[in-house]
């Protein structure tokens, strides 16, 4: 059980770290597609940078939940049972 509760913890800890790198990253992306396909502007590199970001986020959130539930497996591994 103690290693069911390891591997629990590390994934909601993964989920809310993820989140805190893919939310604002999917908004700025939501928020930039649209300027960006009709904006002829001088400043759309800024928009690009934001389409950057935004693609960015949610990459980078997918890979931390990741590493965060390998760690939470290793830790598991090595605990073992104890029943």
């Amino acid at each position: 059980m103690r290693t069911q509760n390891i591997k629990t913890g590390f994934h909601r800890l993964g989920l809310v770290v993820a989140m805190v790198f893919a939310v604002p990253g999917a908004l700025a992306l939501v928020a930039a597609l649209p300027v960006y396909l009709w904006y002829t502007g001088s400043n759309k590199n800024a928009v690009e940078e934001m389409l950057l970001s935004g693609v960015g986020g949610p990459i980078l959130g997918a890979c931390i939940y990741g590493a965060a539930r390998a760690v939470g497996w290793i830790i598991a591994g090595f605990v073992g049972d104890n029943e």
